[in-house]
């Protein structure tokens, strides 16, 4: 007997440039179905407006993505999720283009998923968002989805839309890092907005850079571990370097554009440099970074110096609070963490980690590089070599940070081998 199609057809709206497939939220038992009929339409993007209803693991085996940007069932979306959604159809998509009658379009290359329970109130509203900023009036995009889509858009969400208007350009407020553009943002740095982090040009840069940094605390050390990558084969691999110390005792990793995290590290150093010449004795990792994150917030400020780049993941042994970990971002914020990532798959590692310290947090400096090793392969979906990631440690017995050889490194991907072929 055939399978049956999903009970909520799909409804694949199409303007101009850009597809789009509203559908309804599956289970992990309609998941291969869905599957089908999303290959069926090139889809490489599920947006999830709603609460999780099945594991993603189907969809990330058939290399479709899925974007998790919740809100409030019968709400409109809020500020950062918009920018968010807009970014993503700009990314697919390209540029925005304006609608109209005597306008010739390309014929959209792939289509961009989207649901929420029942894809009729959160997922058509951010569909509807794209339509209005490619042209339509906010009605006329209303009309449109529910042609496709019968019972699409409740009241709220309608005035909503009829008030919505188009994002304007960034003109001049991209170009001055200390001139907050209309909708209170800075474009050169990016900041917070409630639980979601408005990505700007600087965030973009660490992100961009292919790279992924993971700094994790045991209860008997700290581990920072990242990718290494020789992009061209006359380059000498012991040149090339993301992992450095910059005190006896602290360590770090650095994620973004490379002469930034140079620029950055020269800083670092000096300022610990300065602190042991003042004070007679090393700088703690918290001084240190909290040092480094108020340096790089002045840069928000002053329109002579642009912000860097990139993020530094500090870790050190402490004198009276142990092992350390702590991450400073170009906005100037920082924090201590259990464990933390940067760069490529941010989000996805911190999941990954999120539950493994849920269980328990790695008792001995072994396990520690054990979780550290299994996480960036795991996420990354690779099999690493000893040349293929680098990994500096600090531990109580000795806290003194030091990179480990490619010996070292082979010892512990064999180890995680074998514990991942365990579990």
């Amino acid at each position: 007997m055939a399978a049956a199609r999903p009970h909520n057809q799909f409804s694949l709206v199409k303007y101009a440039h850009m597809s789009f497939l509203i559908m309804d939220a599956p289970s992990d038992s309609s998941l291969p179905l869905y599957v089908t009929e999303l290959k069926k339409c090139n889809v490489k993007n599920v947006v999830r407006v709603c609460v999780p209803t099945y594991s993603t693991e189907t969809l990330e085996a058939a290399d479709i993505r899925v974007h998790d940007w919740a809100f409030q069932d019968g709400a409109p979306p809020p500020p950062a999720i918009v920018s968010d959604w807009l970014n993503l159809v700009k990314l697919c998509f390209g540029k925005k283009v304006n609608g109209g009658s005597n306008e010739k379009h390309a014929e959209p290359t792939e289509t961009i998923a989207i649901h929420c329970v029942a894809g009729l109130g959160r997922a058509p509203v951010l569909v509807a968002i794209a339509l209005i900023e490619a042209g339509m009036s906010p009605l006329d995009a209303v009309s449109f989805i529910r042609e496709r889509r019968r019972g699409a858009i409740n009241n709220i969400q309608l005035d909503y839309l009829e008030k919505y208007k188009k994002k304007q350009k960034s003109g001049c407020y991209d170009r001055h890092i200390t001139v907050f553009s209309p909708e209170g943002r800075l474009y050169q740095i990016g900041i917070y907005f409630s639980v979601f982090i408005i990505k700007e040009y600087a965030f973009k840069a660490i992100n961009n850079s292919g790279l992924s940094s993971l700094g994790l605390r045991g209860k008997n050390g700290c581990v920072v571990i990242t990718q290494l990558k020789i992009q061209d084969k006359l380059i000498d691999p012991s040149s090339v370097s993301h992992i450095f110390q910059i005190t006896p005792r602290i360590g770090c990793v650095m994620t973004g554009l490379t002469p930034d995290a140079k620029a950055q590290l020269i800083k670092a150093r000096q300022e610990a440099a300065e602190f042991r010449y003042k004070m007679g004795y090393e700088i703690p990792c918290d001084l240190l970074a909290k040092r480094i994150a108020n340096i790089n917030q002045v840069y928000t400020q002053q329109a002579a110096m642009r912000p860097l780049g990139v993020s530094m993941i500090l870790i050190g042994i402490d004198d009276e609070l142990g092992p350390q970990v702590f991450k400073c971002d170009p906005a100037g914020y920082y924090v201590g963490y259990k464990a933390t990532s940067a760069g490529n798959k941010h989000q996805e590692m911190v999941n990954h980690l999120e539950k493994q310290y849920k269980k328990s947090e790695p008792e001995s400096i072994e396990e520690t590089v054990e979780l550290a090793i299994t996480t960036l392969s795991n996420v990354l979906s690779i099999n690493f070599k000893p040349s293929d990631i680098e990994i500096g440690v600090v531990t109580n017995d000795d806290p003194v940070f030091r990179k480990l050889n490619e010996q070292e490194i082979e010892h512990y991907l064999n180890l995680s081998l074998k514990s991942s072929r365990i579990l």
